[in-house]
């Protein structure tokens, strides 16, 4: 199914608010995801009927259950949780699931960003991460060293890595032609 040009500018816009309002904030308000969701099913019911419906609510449902594990463990807010449901809503399932990934790899650069520049701990990390590459080839079991001191209270904000992820990922099927939205 193609995705709806209005959902997909409603979405953009929600995603660079969600980005300001993370950075300046650290929350993700309601009135930012919401709305998009609710624009993103009654859009694709009202084209696609019942199949649109579907559509919609299977991306929902993934980008939920994508980012739960991570909430339930304390690792994110709910704000960030809702948002990747909203992405889900208006990308539908198939597309989400590449949003995720583009999102996934913006949240390892930006964390590590924050991490060194943050802390200083180039070498630390450098050194840590070799340890665990070393431990998964010898005896395949992916093992982190445990994060100490200030390092450990470095916070991230993935609504800043959803954001840019999806974002990216958005404008990369753009310039494939594989997206096409009023804003481009």
């Amino acid at each position: 199914m193609n995705i709806h040009p209005l959902a997909l500018g409603a979405l953009i816009l929600s995603l660079v608010l969600a980005l300001i309002t993370d950075i300046r904030s650290h929350k993700i308000p309601n009135w930012l995801t919401y709305p998009i969701v609710f624009l993103a099913i009654l859009f694709y019911s009202e084209v696609n009927g019942l199949q649109g419906l579907l559509f919609s609510a299977e991306g929902l449902g993934l980008g939920l259950v994508l980012l739960m594990p991570f909430y339930m463990l304390g690792g994110m807010g709910a704000g960030d949780v809702k948002l990747m449901g909203a992405v889900g809503a208006a990308l539908g399932p198939g597309h989400l699931f590449y949003a995720f990934l583009f999102t996934a790899i913006a949240g390892g650069i930006y964390a590590s960003i924050l991490l060194l520049s943050q802390t200083g701990r180039l070498k630390e990390f450098a050194s840590g991460l070799y340890s665990a590459l070393r431990t998964f080839v010898a005896i395949k079991e992916l093992r982190f060293p445990r994060l100490e001191g200030e390092a450990r209270g470095v916070k991230l904000y993935y609504g800043v890595a959803i954001s840019i992820g999806t974002l990216a990922y958005i404008f990369f099927e753009a310039y494939r032609g594989n997206i096409s939205s009023p804003l481009f």
